[in-house]
This record gives structure tokens, sequence and C-alpha cells, in this order.
């Protein structure tokens, strides 16, 4: 099965070969599960397509448990720079809640190898688990900060339908954690990673300065991207499409894409509004004017001004962005923003 994904991947991949690409993200899944002879396949067979080693970041994902001293070795010389490791929590009692397959003792130990060959890691972690308290949860971001991460990123778990999760909530075996707790944790969070020289740069996403990750600046820009793989998502041409999920069938045909949707210019401003406004730097109305021939202040200055007399948002040098009580609140503000 793997050498069928691969190849198949492979094939899309020379669809697009020879187009420029600045950065690169191995995701959507964990691609270390792959063997390291796959592995290695994969990133050489990527760099006969595009000259990704001259990329100005090449991140992959990682499980703690998946992850070796030799699949570091592969991926630092297949081109890789950086890596984001889904460790969720240095507290043993949350990780097995959360059905992960390692345990604190093995992230620690993967970052400390990991660390031998990229000096650029993120380190995902998790709040709003069930039983999980403030207090473990700045403790698992200060463990990650003590071990050399330079990049976190701090979700909150959202319960799904149709989960395990979903079916232990609905039957009270489990308790949501309410939104004042989680807000209350997150605002310590913020707090911890200000005082240790963390840039709140997006409302998920914390750096030390020259950290950030490149790749995500782009889907928060509203850039262009190419998605390989299945379910892999793109963005060209104003048009977003997708690539089918199901394994079986993306091996089949790798080429055929799914679900395309052409955005109009309404869509593309709301997009822009909604992903610019999630980052600290917020709004550039000289960029919105140049992008889409019309003025910000003319289309959404009313409700920037009401924004601001709440000390929602705020002005800044290029434009407007949220204040962290806006952030807070995000979701409601962006809704104010599309058209």
């Amino acid at each position: 099965m793997f050498d069928k994904y691969i190849t198949a991947v492979l094939k899309e991949a020379h669809e697009y070969a020879g187009t420029h690409v600045g950065t690169v993200f191995f995701g959507g899944g964990t691609p270390t599960l792959l063997p390291p002879d796959k592995l290695s396949r994969l990133l050489y067979g990527l760099q006969e397509c595009f000259d990704i080693k001259n990329a100005a970041e090449l991140t992959a994902e990682a499980n703690p448990k998946t992850l070796n001293e030799e699949k570091c070795r592969i991926m630092k010389d297949g081109g890789i720079n950086r890596l984001s490791i889904g460790v969720q929590s240095f507290n043993d009692a949350e990780l097995r809640l959360l059905g992960r397959i390692h345990d604190s003792s093995c992230a620690k130990e993967t970052i400390l190898t990991a660390q031998k060959y990229f000096d650029n890691i993120n380190v995902d972690i998790m709040t709003a688990i069930p039983g999980q308290t403030c207090t473990s949860a700045i403790s698992s971001v200060r463990t990650a900060v003590s071990l050399g991460a330079e990049h976190l990123s701090c979700y909150s778990l959202i319960i799904e339908e149709g989960t395990e999760f979903h079916r232990l909530y609905t039957s009270g075996i489990l308790t949501e954690q309410n939104e004042d707790e989680d807000r209350d944790t997150y605002a310590g969070i913020c707090d911890f990673l200000s005082c240790a020289g963390f840039e709140r740069y997006e409302i998920s996403n914390f750096a030390k300065p020259g950290r950030r990750c490149l790749h995500n600046m782009k889907y928060w820009k509203a850039e262009e991207y190419i998605g390989i793989g299945a379910a892999a998502h793109s963005y060209l041409g104003g048009v977003r499409f997708s690539n089918t999920p199901d394994i079986y069938g993306y091996i089949e045909n790798p080429c055929m894409h799914e679900q395309k949707n052409i955005l109009t210019e309404n869509d593309k401003i709301s997009e822009y509004n909604m992903l610019a406004l999630r980052t600290a730097d917020g709004i550039n109305k000289a960029e919105f004017l140049s992008r889409f021939g019309r003025s910000f202040d003319e289309m959404f200055g009313e409700k920037e001004k009401l924004f601001e007399d709440t000390g929602l948002m705020k002005k800044t040098a290029c434009g407007c962005a949220l204040t962290s009580r806006g952030m807070d609140v995000s979701n409601s503000i962006m809704c104010e923003f599309i058209i």
C-alpha cells in the first residue's frame, strides 16, 4: 500500500513539475508513519519535480511514537528543515484520554532526538481536554519551551459529532470544558509565552523571533498553494479544489480533482478579511486596495470603528487588527467582515 500511494503522489506531483515552490508542508496525517526507505523515496521523488531543497521552509509533521533518529537523518538529507511534533500534552493521563500512542517520556525523548538534526521545531499542545486544569495546560507549554521548542501551536479540543469523544460526552461519561475555563487557560498560556519571549502572531500560534511558520502565513495571507495527496486541497487561479479522501480512489486516479469552487471577488475579499484577522498583523489596507481595487475604509470603516470603540480592534501602522480581547471572540467579529 505504501508503494502504491507514493507512486500516486509522485504522479500527481509531476502534473505541477517545474512550479516554483517557496515552502513545503508534509502533513494532513503522519508522514513519519512511512518506513525509512519509503520516506526517502517520497522526498527524493519530489525533488525531481520541484526545487524543494532551495525552498525557504520545508516542514514535516511527526508523531513522537513514529519518529526516530534514522527518519530524522533521512528527512534532513531530503531537505526538511522544520519539524512539527504532535505532542498535544505532557500529562500522561491526558494523553491516554486522547488515545495517543505515546507518553510524555516518549515525547520528551523524541524532541531531544529531533534537535540533533533540526533547530526549528514546533510542538502542538491541546487545551480544553476533559479534566484538564489551567495548571496542567500551562505545565505542558512550559515543558515544551524548556525542551527548546521555538514555535508552539495551541489548539482547543473540539468534540465533533460521530467521534468517540462525542459518544462519551453525550452519554455523560466526559464533561466538556466550558468556554470561560478554556479562555482563562488560554490567557494563562499567552501570559507565560509572552514572558518566555514568544509572539502570538496568529490566534493559535506562538513563535520566537524569526520562527513564524512561513507556510501557514501563506494560508493566512490568502495566497495560492498546491495540495498533493488524498484529501489534499488546492487554491490556484482563483479556484479551490480538492482530491478524494478515499485512498483507494486516489491511488486509482491521483490527478482527478473534485469539489471545484470558483471564488467570486466578494468571496476573495471575505476570505482575505477572515484570514488576515486571525493574525497579529491584521488587515493591510494598502494590500487590500492593491488586490481588490477597493478601499477597505469605504467598505468596512464603520464596522472597524465600532470594534475599535469597544476595544476589540486596534489601528496598526498598515491598517487594523484584533486586540487580545478581540481574538477571544474572533469568530463573531470576522462574521462582520464577510460580504
